[in-house]
């Protein structure tokens, strides 16, 4: 019988922690470069109002696409609602209508 060679990934070395924390605080400042505003960064700064259009004045995700759309920004209403998240409309009611 032959042996087969390991399918086993080869055992990382021993790290170094200390150096590598020495290595991570001597490095320099990252030069930022401004950036696009993406749609998920649009939908986040208009959350506010997305959800008050969808908790209280009772509009679908289809429609509040259909008028960011309109305004230029085109998104799914399957992406918006991902981007927006779990919404909590029965504890928004509660603190809106008490």
């Amino acid at each position: 019988m032959s042996e087969r060679p390991s399918k086993r990934k080869p055992k990382p070395r021993a790290l170094d922690l200390v150096a590598l924390a020495r290595e991570l605080a001597a490095l320099p400042p990252a030069r930022l470069t401004p950036r696009k505003s993406s749609k998920r960064d649009l939908i986040e700064q208009l959350r506010g109002p997305l959800v008050d259009a969808l908790v209280d004045r009772h509009y679908s995700f289809a429609a509040l696409a259909e008028v960011l759309g309109q305004r230029g920004i085109d998104i799914h209403p399957t992406t918006l609602r991902h981007y927006l998240g779990p919404i909590d409309r029965s504890a928004r009611r509660t603190v809106s209508g008490g």
